[in-house]
C-alpha cells in the first residue's frame, strides 16, 4: 500500500516539476489590434456582408440568374401558344383534313 502511494508521489513530484521551465508565452505585436477588428466586425451583423465586393456579385449574379430564367419561361409560353395558332392557321388557310393526311401514308 505504500508502494502506491509513493509511486503516485513520485508522478505528482515528476509531473509539477516540469512546470518550472515554462515560459510565459509571447503575443505577435498586432494580436490585439486584430482580435479588435475582428470583434468589431462580427457586431456589424448581416448587412455588413453587402459591403464585401465578392458576396454583393454573388447575389447579383443570383439575382440576374433568376430573372433570366423567369424571362426564359414565360416566352416559352408564350411561343408555345404562338406557334400552336400558327399551326392552325397554316391548317386551316390551307384546308388540310386531318384524315387526308392518313390516307396519303397508305
Amino acid at each position: 500500500m505504500k508502494s502506491n502511494q509513493e509511486d503516485i508521489d513520485k508522478k505528482i513530484e515528476r509531473t509539477l516539476s516540469s512546470f518550472d521551465h515554462i515560459e510565459r508565452a509571447s503575443v505577435n505585436p498586432f494580436f490585439y489590434t486584430r482580435l479588435k477588428a475582428k470583434m468589431e466586425t462580427e457586431k456589424r451583423g448581416f448587412w455588413s456582408l453587402f459591403t464585401i465586393p465578392q458576396f454583393s456579385m454573388a447575389v447579383a449574379s443570383v439575382f440576374l440568374l433568376l430573372c433570366l430564367n423567369f424571362y426564359v419561361v414565360i416566352n416559352y409560353e408564350y411561343n408555345a401558344n404562338s406557334q400552336a395558332d400558327e399551326v392552325s392557321t397554316f391548317i386551316s388557310d390551307y384546308q388540310i383534313n386531318v384524315g387526308d393526311i392518313y390516307e396519303l401514308n397508305e
